[in-house]
């Protein structure tokens, strides 16, 4: 006998967790075939707890991003991001290459928890600048 599942009981789930808006493009380098990736934030990260949708929201960004694209290098621009403290943020999705995080100056200290100031960058420009630099010091893929 084949039993039935009444499906009214199901009720939808939203993967819409955060009202942060992000922007993600990769350029390549004609130089030696590589890929870099740039990923852009843009919204305010609730504070405290509040904001654990919003990290969380940030960690699956990153994750699918760099499964899809699969750079060589990447930018991380947190310059139109709100944030001012909440424990969740980490950008470790990143930590398997070569990564810059881009941020505001006004929030930098906020992001120390997050991420080691050597990855700190004033300025998205900046940080494309420089990570092109090092994904064409790269070896060839060809």
């Amino acid at each position: 006998m084949t039993a039935k599942f009444d499906q009214n009981r199901l009720s939808a789930v939203s993967l819409d967790i955060s009202d942060i808006h992000v922007r993600c493009q990769i350029w390549r380098s004609p130089r030696n075939h590589r890929k870099g990736g740039y990923v852009a934030f843009e919204g305010t990260y609730l504070h405290g707890s509040a904001g654990s949708d919003d990290a969380r929201f940030i960690r699956w960004t990153l994750r699918q991003f760099l499964e899809v694209a699969r750079v060589d290098g990447l930018v991380i621009d947190c310059t139109a991001l709100i944030y001012e403290w909440g424990d969740d943020l980490s950008f470790s999705a990143a930590s398997e290459l070569p990564f810059l995080v881009a941020i505001n100056p006004d929030h930098s200290e906020a992001y120390l928890h997050a991420v080691n100031v050597r990855h700190h960058r004033a300025s998205a420009n900046a940080a494309l600048a420089e990570m092109d630099d090092q994904i064409r010091t790269m070896k060839s893929l060809l």
